[in-house]
Parts: C-alpha cells; sequence; structure tokens
C-alpha cells in the first residue's frame, strides 16, 4: 500500500514487487520438480509392488531441510 503519490515511490514499489514475484516463481520451480522426483519414487515402488524406498519421516525431513533452507535463500535473493 503506498502512503503517498511520488511518482518515485511508485517506481520503488513497481521494482520491489517485480524482484518478489521473480523470487517466488525460483522457489516455485525449483521445489516442483524436485517434490515430484520425490513422488515419482513412491508411486514406482507402489506400481511394482516393492516396499517404500523411504518412510513418511524422511520424507518429512528431506523437503524440511531442502525446500525450507534452499527456498529461504532463493526466496531472499537481491534484484
Amino acid at each position: 500500500v503506498l502512503a503517498d503519490d511520488n511518482f518515485a515511490s511508485i517506481v520503488s514499489a513497481v521494482r520491489e514487487g517485480r524482484t518478489v514475484y521473480d523470487n517466488f516463481k525460483k522457489v516455485i520451480s525449483w521445489t516442483l520438480p524436485t517434490n515430484a522426483g520425490e513422488a515419482m519414487t513412491i508411486v514406482v515402488a507402489l506400481l511394482w509392488g516393492m516396499t517404500l524406498p523411504v518412510t513418511p519421516i524422511q520424507l518429512l525431513w528431506v523437503n524440511l531441510i531442502t525446500a525450507i533452507t534452499l527456498g529461504i535463500a532463493l526466496a531472499f535473493e537481491p534484484t
């Protein structure tokens, strides 16, 4: 929300918004393929009648470490 009508602050706000949008796209484009790989591993194991290669707790731990720590690094990249 802009509190004034100064054109410089509008330009700054648009630039900041574009940075946030670009960082958001980076996080999503990195997280989706990573999680898709994990999901495909589970699906293939289920389809072939094998035991699950990872437990649900292991999956949660891997997602916690990779998605949060590496996602934060991508989310807070400078312009």
